[in-house]
């Protein structure tokens, strides 16, 4: 593994083909404002230079060369070629890894003999997202600093840990249900009379002192509306609450939906 340990030392060089200029530009912007040295052909190769001089300095001098891997990269006649296969040729350091740091930057396969190493994507992700990934790319992965317990109560995590997939993220500034909460039942009769009172949703405003229960009423008017509208919901669906759990309008909720719409039931099904 090779790299410059003197004063020419360079943290990372980008290499890429041109239609992917946009991307490398970007790449080079963000790996310079994270505190590396880099090097860009279109940033510090000057007009008049030699090209392939610059590149076999830059790839001497790189402690890494991220390559950002695009179909006209693995073009045979570019001179990205000669760049990946290069550095491909060297040996891995002590812990295992190459100095060529692949990303892809649109949907491509690379070549077989790259198959064996793990790239990251950028394309089709938010900027914020694309830059962790760049910067996980090049510094390494690291560890959150705390993982969500993932049981069936799985909220989202701190912002800097890892949220369980599937899992929705809690509201930033809601209280939990106070599950205490009693009386007011005039107070909420009327908003839940407001809530659907008409075609459309009036906004309900409550007010008063801090501390008298404003926040916990809002919030159980809101869970009330809530279930409410899943009961209708069940009820337009055949649901009645009068029948045994598991049955669905008289009939077992495990029988064909057709079935059950059509008031009949599948043939060699017993009637229970």
């Amino acid at each position: 593994m090779t790299g410059s340990d003197g004063p020419d030392r360079l943290d990372a060089f980008v290499s890429y083909a041109g239609p992917q200029r946009p991307w490398a530009e970007w790449v080079a912007d963000q790996l310079r404002k994270a505190g590396l040295t880099v090097e860009l052909d279109v940033w510090d190769w000057a007009a008049g230079s030699n090209a392939v001089l610059n590149m076999n300095t830059a790839l001497a001098r790189a402690d890494r060369v991220v390559a950002l891997y695009s179909a006209a990269y693995f073009e045979p006649s570019r001179f990205t070629t000669d760049e990946w296969t290069a550095v491909l040729a060297e040996r891995p350091g002590a812990d295992g890894r190459r100095r060529l740091v692949p990303l892809r930057v649109e949907r491509v396969q690379p070549p077989p003999i790259l198959g064996p190493l793990v790239y990251r994507d950028l394309f089709d992700l938010g900027e914020e997202q694309a830059r962790q990934a760049l910067l996980s790319a090049v510094f390494g992965p690291r560890r959150p600093d705390n993982a969500p317990f993932p049981g069936e109560r799985a909220t989202a995590a701190a912002s800097d840990g890892v949220r369980l997939p599937g899992s929705r993220p809690g509201p930033w500034n809601v209280p939990r249900r106070l599950l205490g909460f009693t009386g007011r039942t005039a107070l909420l009769a009327q908003l839940r009379e407001q809530l659907i009172a008409g075609e459309r949703t009036v906004v309900q405003a409550l007010h008063g002192m801090g501390g008298v229960g404003v926040a916990a009423t809002a919030d159980r008017a809101h869970r009330d509306h809530l279930t409410q509208r899943r009961v209708q919901g069940r009820r337009r669906a055949g649901w009645d609450p009068r029948v045994q759990p598991g049955r669905v309008g008289g009939h077992d909720s495990t029988e064909p939906a057709h079935a059950v719409r059509n008031g009949r039931r599948p043939v060699g099904r017993r009637a229970g």
